[in-house]
Formats: C-alpha cells, sequence, structure tokens
C-alpha cells in the first residue's frame, strides 16, 4: 500500500490530480468515475486507495474532514514519439548521446516546444511521448472533460509553449 501526506489540512486545497516527490500523479476517486464513464484511454493502471497519514501537521486519526481517496495511475512510457527538430532540441554536447531511444547519457539539453512525430501517436488521451521531457501529454478530448467536470489542480500548457532548459531552475517554463 502507498502512504502519502498532504501538504495541507484545508479541504478546499485538496484537488483532483495530486503531484508529489516520489510519485508521478495521483488522482482522485472522482477523477477515476469521470475518466471511465467518458471512455477515456491511455491509463494502464489505477492503484488500491492511497493511505493517507498525515495532513499539513495532523496525523492520521485527527483529520478535520475526510479527504478524497486518491489512487496511483500508470501511464506507459511512449504513445508517441517527441520530433527532436521540429521541437528545437539541442544538446550541449550531443557526441556524448549514448542512446538514441532513451537519452541515457545526455548532457545538459534544452528545447523550445514539445512537437510529436507525424505518425506516432497512438491515439491515447493520456500518454508519455518518448524523448519529450514532459511527465504527459493529453489529448483534446481529455482537456476538454477536465474542463467540461471542472476537475481541480491540473494546469494545460500548449505542447508549442512547453520549453526546457536543464540549466534554468524549474527546467521547464512556458515559452511565449
Amino acid at each position: 500500500p502507498y502512504q502519502i501526506k498532504l501538504s495541507s489540512a484545508k479541504s478546499g486545497k485538496w484537488g483532483d490530480f495530486v503531484w508529489g516527490a516520489g510519485f508521478p500523479l495521483l488522482v482522485s476517486s472522482k477523477f477515476k468515475e469521470i475518466y471511465e464513464k467518458e471512455g477515456l484511454t491511455g491509463i494502464e493502471e489505477f492503484s488500491e486507495p492511497v493511505e493517507i497519514v498525515r495532513m499539513g501537521t495532523m496525523k492520521s486519526g485527527v483529520f478535520p474532514s475526510t479527504p478524497p481517496i486518491y489512487l496511483l495511475i500508470q501511464v506507459p512510457w511512449g504513445g508517441a514519439n517527441q520530433d527532436d527538430a521540429a521541437s528545437g532540441l539541442t544538446h550541449e554536447r550531443p557526441e556524448e548521446i549514448k542512446c538514441s531511444y532513451c537519452r541515457v547519457g545526455v548532457t545538459w539539453r534544452k528545447q523550445e516546444r514539445v512537437v510529436i512525430e507525424e505518425g506516432s501517436w497512438n491515439g491515447k488521451d493520456i500518454f508519455k511521448p518518448r524523448k519529450a521531457p514532459v511527465k504527459f501529454l493529453t489529448s483534446k478530448k481529455f482537456k476538454q472533460i477536465i474542463e467540461t467536470y471542472q476537475l481541480t489542480n491540473i494546469w494545460f500548457i500548449p505542447a508549442e509553449k512547453y520549453a526546457y532548459d536543464e540549466r534554468r531552475t524549474g527546467l521547464w517554463y512556458v515559452n511565449e
């Protein structure tokens, strides 16, 4: 079982999506119901509910109200390939690239946007593109459903504005 600590005991701060150290993404059971109802694709597995052991400074058993049920999701790597040239990808020392598939051993990299290689997307609504410095990409359908149901704690950055630079604090930024 997974155990997590929420940073706040204030229910207004609990979102449908939770990002944190040690896991890529937790989602609320509300999101899972909507995901299944709307026929979204791409999530390989929803875990059993995680155990919340702390909220802010409060330990389990003394919570002021019942938090949402959260589940860890598994989204497989792949689903599309990044087009490096169209994405404006550059490397400080390209000769150090040891594997063009996974980029192991690559030194400093920078790119101006995320562009998917023509014909490589498998059609899933949420996916981790190969070679791109993003956790997930989503389809327009996914974004529209999230907005329709007003799910919280998720931000959509257009792929053409998602920039990445390993020399910057925070690594990624919105390229205006």
